[in-house]
């Protein structure tokens, strides 16, 4: 590895993508609780789409799926990793995925996809978010200058996590107007190939790499990246 920002050219390919969102499609919890039947017959449904989609695109197409996701009450999308190629994980430490226990299951479904050879795109959050009203009148370099202070914490989640195949995207929403064409200073450090798995201490995750270590408190919300 060279640069942080190297990564995603060194791994992308030109293989053509299919995108899938079995979140949409999905039934909650308490619907599952409620219609078990129903429950098992879209979970088959979706399984079989994504047969038939492999079917129909054949095996050097990439199929991605949104997503991975951990909640207080949700625990989604593992399931699907046996029929696709890539997943994100949409809402890390953001949209009730806050807690250092959602957080933590994201890390380690994270660790497990990756492990798989399966291709993961984290997107990271800012403490504030698009939907908030009060951001809207915010001038767009203060918004910049704030998420580029917050970004050590989600990144170095991502770094525990990261695999061989894995991505990091880091906006407070999904448009150019929230953080999505901006350049952060820290894509351009060196930090070389990891010097093994992340090692965890109850909600204390660290882990090294040749030009970088990095440690994160899940309970405290605190992170550190040195930069070697």
């Amino acid at each position: 590895m060279g640069r942080l920002a190297d990564i995603p050219e060194q791994r992308s390919g030109t293989r053509p993508c299919a995108w899938t969102c079995p979140d949409v499609w999905s039934v909650r919890p308490r619907q599952e609780r409620r219609r078990p039947k129903k429950y098992d017959a879209i979970q088959a449904g979706l399984i079989e789409t994504l047969k038939l989609t492999r079917e129909k695109i054949g095996p050097e197409k990439i199929i991605m799926y949104n997503g991975i996701r951990n909640t207080e009450t949700l625990r989604f999308g593992m399931n699907y990793l046996d029929y696709t190629d890539a997943a994100t994980i949409e809402h890390f430490g953001h949209f009730f995925s806050t807690s250092k226990e959602s957080m933590a299951r994201d890390i380690e479904d994270m660790m497990v996809a990756g492990k798989q050879g399966k291709m993961v795109v984290m997107k990271g959050w800012p403490s504030f978010n698009f939907t908030q009203r009060e951001m809207r009148t915010i001038p767009y370099e203060t918004l910049l200058a704030k998420a580029r202070d917050e970004i050590t914490f989600p990144l170095a989640c991502f770094l525990i996590a990261a695999q061989e195949h894995s991505y990091f995207c880091y906006t407070w929403g999904y448009r150019e107007n929230h953080g999505s064409l901006d350049w952060y200073e820290e894509f351009d450090r060196p930090l070389g190939p990891p010097q093994g798995d992340a090692v965890r201490d109850g909600w204390v995750y660290s882990r090294s790499f040749k030009h970088a270590r990095i440690r994160v408190n899940l309970d405290t919300r605190k992170a550190r990246i040195d930069w070697l």
